[in-house]
């Protein structure tokens, strides 16, 4: 019986070891799953590091990249400003001797100017020679313009470098800092073309940097932005719209674009310039140009781009005044005649060039003594216009009157006195002013002609005055679309009714406003422009959260962006395990909008962790209940066997005590003595053993139980 009992204990006690390890296994097993889970969310961590450090060592390549620019063009003004003094000297040496040369050549033409005059005359009226005339007047124009070249050829050099340069700065410039350009690789619809667009399009961003007025937006960031998107731009992208949605999201003030097509070596180039913030296009260049591709791109490339910036600066961008120009050649039947452009004479004479003249209608007069003509023109931009205007002595009559009546009338800037007016004047249109205190100035142009009295009445309406203050000081305002003033236009005067208003700088929201005025009324406007950027700060726990802007990664928290534009952004917080955060936040000009997230776990994720305590918790409690049990059960074992070491002890006591008394002749009786103590103190010490191997055991998992609480 005492062996079964010690076999069943013995059982009990493998089984409780052989648990213990197997319970021992799965926990090394978990806590291998949990170590491999642990270095798979270490890696992510280290990866997105390791994109960070990407990007700050792209940041400081860029930062680099931008001191090396600064240091060239350092050295290209030193340079700069020793070719100009060289040309300033050169020029003014052949200035003084064109100088020279004209005041010799005005000498030897002073004696012949009669006979000229004279024989002028006479062509005109006879014409006798046919084309002696058109002969002579070219012949004139010729030695001026020679004169001209002579005086002022390398003057005119020099003020053409400084003109283009003064359009740039105030065409892109804004608040003294320079502006943000995006250049974008050129468009072609065959792939034959494409490494022709691309080396073309590498050039327009050099040439634009050596020019030193714009901040160039490297091409590798513009298209990690884009590429974020999933969308790559030959494909998709070559429109205004998505143009000017691009701008935004990479955040530049103007963009450059365009497409080119080449057949053989033939080139169309076609070039764009956006402003970003107000969404249109400023100005398009299209050249055709011939040659190879090496022959292009190392001679016409600077040209394109100066025709874009030259362009640009009679754009309104930013800081520039819309001014259109174009070229105006005007001729008459008589040489030497004076010109007047819309009422005003001009310090020139027919024939005349007139360069970069302002664009729209003008009404161009011819005027000389005893006769008189004139013309009413269009000039497109950059279009060269020649007309060629008649004379006419004839004479008509005009009647022209006001209501209110007393209105002062000027006649191509020569004052008549006040309506009613009856006044002879040639034939052909002239400029009329009609001007009465409290009324608005009347300006038109009235034609006269040859079938009798020319009736003329003219409704002048009431003037008003309008005062406009603007911040920044810098923005450009524009009443009833006429270009005001630059931060404060004070007593501007408008015709009464309708009037509208317009304010714009670069970086502020484009202000709009439509006022209805009476007649001697003042009325005052004061707008502050809205910023067009905000600044954002995101924090997130845990750290280094992906962020992503209108569904684009734009980094990891902690983020922070000062120059974000205005507007509403949907804002996400992606991390694995984690609940993503999406929230619409509006970014308000010079404001900061601050965010503090703190992320919760996924649902499965917390499952799965409650799953692996369970079943932790699970091993554990079996492991102790064994623990306890077998404990207890050695322990009774064991109380049982030192009862029965005792009860042995006091048999062989006492057998000990009956060996002590019995009689020495009895033999036989000593031997059963000594056996039966022998018998008792063999079972004492096997009943000891025992004892001592169950409270061992006992002890052990008592230790074991302690230990478990703890694990």
């Amino acid at each position: 019986m005492v062996v079964f009992r010690v076999a069943v204990f013995s059982l009990l006690l493998v089984a409780a070891t052989a648990f213990s390890e197997e319970t021992k296994l799965n926990n090394k097993e978990k806590a291998k799953t949990e170590v491999k889970e642990e270095k798979k969310a270490e890696k992510k961590k280290k990866e997105k590091r390791d994109r960070k450090k990407e990007r700050e060592k792209k940041a400081a390549k860029k930062k680099e990249k931008a001191r090396r620019e600064k240091v060239a063009k350092a050295k290209a003004e030193k340079e700069a400003k020793a070719e100009k003094e060289a040309k300033e000297k050169a020029g003014k040496e052949a200035k003084a001797k064109a100088e020279k040369e004209v005041k010799k050549e005005a000498e030897l033409e002073k004696g012949a100017k009669d006979a000229r005059a004279s024989e002028r005359k006479g062509m005109i009226k006879k014409a006798e020679k046919p084309g002696a005339v058109a002969d002579e007047k070219a012949e004139l124009k010729k030695k001026v313009d020679q004169k001209k070249e002579k005086i002022s050829g390398p003057e005119k050099e020099k003020k053409t470098d400084v003109t283009v340069k003064e359009k740039v700065v105030k065409a892109l410039h804004f608040k003294g800092e320079r502006a943000d350009i995006a250049v974008f690789d050129l468009y072609t619809t065959f792939e034959a073309d494409s490494e022709a667009a691309l080396i073309i399009s590498d050039r327009i961003r050099t040439e634009l940097i050596k020019i030193g007025q714009f901040t160039i937006l490297d091409r590798d960031d513009m298209m990690e932005v884009l590429s974020r998107q999933k969308f790559q731009y030959k494909d998709t992208c070559h429109s205004q719209s998505c143009m000017s949605e691009t701008g935004h999201l990479i955040g530049v003030d103007f963009i450059v674009y365009g497409s080119v097509a080449n057949v053989k070596d033939f080139f169309t180039v076609v070039l764009r310039l956006l402003n970003v913030p107000r969404g249109e296009i400023l100005c398009t260049v299209t050249e055709d140009l011939e040659g190879d591709l090496k022959k292009v791109v190392s001679s016409k490339a600077k040209e394109l781009v100066e025709k874009l910036i030259e362009k640009a600066g009679y754009s309104t961008a930013g800081e520039a005044v819309k001014k259109e120009t174009g070229t105006l050649h005007i001729d008459a039947d008589k040489v030497g005649a004076e010109i007047a452009v819309d009422g005003k004479k001009i310090n020139k004479k027919t024939p005349s060039t007139l360069e970069k003249f302002p664009v729209g209608e003008h009404l161009i007069a011819i005027i000389d003594k005893n006769a008189y003509g004139a013309k009413q023109i269009v000039l497109a931009p950059d279009s060269p216009l020649m007309v060629t205007i008649p004379l006419s002595n004839k004479k008509a009559k005009l009647f022209l009157s006001s209501s209110p009546a007393g209105a002062g009338v000027t006649i191509d800037g020569k004052v008549y006195g006040e309506t009613p007016l009856t006044e002879e004047l040639f034939i052909g249109s002239h400029h009329v002013q009609l001007e009465k205190e409290g009324y608005f100035t009347k300006e038109l142009v009235v034609t006269v002609d040859s079938t009798g009295i020319n009736n003329v009445n003219v409704d002048l309406k009431g003037a008003a005055t309008v005062s406009v203050k603007a911040v920044p000081d810098y923005a450009h305002i524009y009443i009833n679309g006429k270009h005001a003033g630059v931060g404060t236009v004070e007593d501007y005067t408008v015709e009464a009714g309708d009037v509208t208003v317009q304010i714009e700088a670069t970086e502020y929201a484009l202000f709009r406003t439509v006022e209805k005025i009476e007649a001697g009324k003042k009325i005052t406007i004061e707008k502050k422009l809205d910023y067009l950027f905000g600044a954002l700060e995101v924090k997130a726990k845990p750290e280094m959260v992906s962020l992503f802007l209108n569904d684009v990664e734009i980094g990891t928290t902690p983020y922070s962006n000062e120059r974000l534009r205005t507007g509403k952004y949907k804002l996400t917080l992606l991390e694995d395990t984690y609940n993503g955060v999406t929230e619409d936040v509006e970014i308000k000009p010079n404001e900061l909008v601050k965010r503090d997230y703190t992320l919760k776990h996924t649902e499965m994720y917390r499952d799965s962790l409650r799953r692996k305590r369970w079943t932790a918790h699970g091993g554990r409690g079996l492991r102790r209940l064994l623990f306890s049990f077998i404990g207890v059960a050695c322990g009774a074992a064991g109380y049982y066997f030192d009862t029965e070491v005792k009860k042995n002890k006091e048999d062989y006591q006492n057998w000990e005590e009956i060996y002590d008394n019995i009689d020495e002749l009895n033999q036989a009786k000593i031997d059963h003595v000594k056996e039966m103590y022998t018998q008792e103190r063999e079972k004492a010490e096997t009943n000891r053993l025992r004892r001592n191997l169950l409270y061992g055991t006992a002890g052990v998992c008592g230790a074991g139980l302690f230990i478990s609480i703890f694990f």
